[in-house]
């Protein structure tokens, strides 16, 4: 996504925004319109925390159809800081991909850490 061959297929933007009671700064990277089938991340969503530039929240969503196989993948991951440390609060996948010769699949879940 930062390859300067490939950054010219994206918006990027960087906005003040409050995320689980925090201020943060989001970093959000969209393929341009009409570019969409020719990048994998269809969104990449990150948040810093004001305070100290901690990531603590990132979104994915990464697809590409490349004939022989396709994938849609998202995931959502938000962190919590717990003795000094980010942890994972939860984290969300939703998965589908195709490999020729094979059935696709798809997967789901969501998983809550309780720390």
């Amino acid at each position: 996504i930062f390859d300067p061959n490939i950054t010219p297929y994206y918006n990027f933007s960087l906005k003040a925004v409050v995320l689980n009671g925090e201020d943060c700064y989001l970093f959000e990277a969209v393929p341009k319109p009409g570019m969409e089938k020719k990048v994998v991340y269809q969104l990449f969503k990150t948040w810093f925390r004001v305070s100290d530039w901690s990531i603590i929240a990132r979104n994915y969503n990464v697809q590409y159809d490349a004939g022989i196989y396709d994938f849609n993948v998202k995931i959502k991951v938000d962190l919590i800081e717990k003795n000094k440390l980010l942890v994972p609060r939860s984290i969300e996948y939703q998965g589908n991909w195709k490999v020729v010769g094979k059935d696709r699949e798809r997967a789901s879940f969501k998983t809550v850490f309780y720390h």
